[in-house]
């Protein structure tokens, strides 16, 4: 039926829109990446962020409002994040959580992102950053939280992480940029 091509149509070109978004993120093209988040995540997009994909859009536009101190983008991502947090599928609570901690983070409130990362209990925090699709950059800030929160197992289950992306990227600079700060955990 055209009703229902039209619609998987629609859902392909956000997912398409979406990873190209982050792909321009990634590379430092932030104005680039923030016109089309703002296009695809909305008030009225938010119903239908169900899957890893659709959060990765949420988590992608809170990571470009805060590089771009858009205080608009920040609080549509924060109220659509706490939404993400009574969803079903673990991936999309776990974007959730890590959208809050992020913001919170950005704020300097690292007891507050740490509470973020904890909204699903204690067990559930080193898992938060178990993200499609991941970002490098994201274990750090998870070890600057849990060393300013004291949390040393969260610090060392982060770092178990990257080293096991160094052991099967040997040589990445960002990997060994990000395992450099691992003597901080010491003082934890």
């Amino acid at each position: 039926d055209l009703a229902g091509a039209k619609a998987a149509f629609e859902r392909a070109l956000r997912i398409f829109e979406t990873g190209r978004a982050r792909v321009l993120l990634q590379m430092g093209r932030l104005a680039d990446a923030a016109a089309i988040l703002e296009e695809q995540v909305s008030e009225e997009s938010a119903p239908q962020i169900v899957n890893a994909l659709d959060a990765a859009g949420v988590t992608a536009l809170a990571r470009t409002a805060i590089h771009l101190s858009d205080e608009s983008s920040s609080r549509l991502v924060a109220q659509i994040a706490h939404a993400m947090l009574n969803e079903k599928a673990p991936s999309v609570r776990r974007h959730g959580a890590w959208v809050l901690a992020s913001q919170a983070f950005a704020a300097g409130d690292t007891v507050g992102a740490h509470r973020w990362l904890c909204s699903h209990g204690d067990d559930e925090r080193p898992a938060v950053l178990a993200l499609f699709p991941m970002d490098i950059s994201d274990e750090i800030r998870l070890v600057r939280i849990a060393i300013d929160a004291h949390d040393r197992q969260l610090a060392e289950a982060a770092f178990q992480g990257i080293a096991a992306r160094e052991r099967q990227n040997p040589g990445v600079a960002s990997i060994a940029g990000a395992l450099a700060a691992r003597p901080a955990v010491a003082a934890v």
